[in-house]
């Protein structure tokens, strides 16, 4: 894993070999430098989408989410081969109440729960009450690493560092 500190490093990931994931914080996809990743891998038929959040009508992330073909970013219009692929499995913004009912309405209940973020006495306050009712809960730490198998089993993080400065 390697966090990019700056737009330049952000477009430099361009000249990585694939395969390769990028996590961009995406918002609605109006701005920022999601755009320029969009831009770059939208017109190939390998590359795959995940849109995690809500998308408000109007917004970029909204057309792709409804299936257009072409998209306008920077005043270019970027053909959509990509295929873009919708979840609901992250929560987006909501407190401890609207992310218990969340949890209990999927369908099969997880098999972790991974709480990344949040205030420095809820979280691992949070953590306890999920955990008192039954679920696997992983409070991580910045540049912990993680390693999630084929069936799902999570395997804590290594002894050595994931992101080194």
């Amino acid at each position: 894993l390697t966090v990019t500190e700056t737009a330049e490093q952000s477009k430099m990931i361009a000249d990585v070999d694939p395969p390769k994931l990028i996590i961009a914080g995406s918002g609605m996809m109006n701005g920022g430098r999601i755009l320029h990743h969009l831009k770059r891998y939208l017109p190939l038929p390998t590359t795959r989408l995940m849109i995690v959040g809500h998308q408000v009508e109007g917004t970029l992330g909204r057309k792709l989410l409804e299936g257009a073909r072409v998209v306008d970013i920077h005043g270019e219009h970027v053909e959509v081969n990509a295929k873009i692929i919708a979840t609901h499995s992250f929560s987006s913004h909501m407190d401890k109440e609207q992310l218990i009912r969340w949890i209990k309405t999927m369908p099969e209940p997880p098999k972790a729960l991974f709480l990344n973020h949040g205030d420095k006495t809820a979280r691992p306050a949070f953590a306890e009450q999920l955990r008192s009712e039954g679920y696997t809960v992983y409070t991580p730490d910045l540049f912990d690493g993680y390693t999630i198998g084929r069936d799902h089993e999570v395997m804590p993080p290594t002894e050595a560092p994931v992101y080194t400065k």
